[in-house]
């Protein structure tokens, strides 16, 4: 898969909250002429194997508040901005970072910049998701 490809669908999964969205996200790709039925079926079948994936599928729930691409300003006036943030309760949070290409170490690093500040934010618990959409690979630091 190409580069583009992965790309597409991080672009995909920042409009999809819960598993009931995937359908209505990709009917407006469509609509739009921005991916063809076809293109939009492979896609289904890629996201599908991501959020079905056991280590995951529970951060699609409903009743979970989700943030996507969500901009956070840290206290040195950097800005982050994590693909996924799930809020489970006042103590436990779940990032996931979707990724192209091959695993690198800046991932991590890019990762446990994410976490600091959310444990600077109140969070006692975070669990951390690395997601290679190119390989529907989903790794749990």
């Amino acid at each position: 898969y190409s580069i583009e490809w992965g790309h597409l669908i991080h672009e995909i999964m920042a409009d999809i909250s819960t598993k009931s969205d995937i359908d209505l996200v990709l009917s407006h790709r469509i609509e739009k002429k921005i991916i063809t039925q076809e293109i939009a079926r492979k896609i289904k079948g890629e996201i599908d194997s991501i959020i079905n994936n056991k280590q995951i599928s529970h951060l699609f729930s409903p009743h979970l508040k989700s943030f996507s691409e969500y901009n956070i300003l840290c206290a040195n006036g950097e800005v982050l901005r994590p693909d996924r943030v799930v809020i489970h309760s006042k103590d436990f949070a779940s990032l996931i970072d979707y990724k192209t290409g091959e695993e690198r170490v800046t991932h991590y690093n890019q990762m446990k910049k994410y976490e600091s500040v959310l444990f600077k934010m109140g969070y006692k618990t975070i669990d951390k998701y690395l997601i290679y959409l190119t390989k529907s690979d989903v790794i749990k630091l």
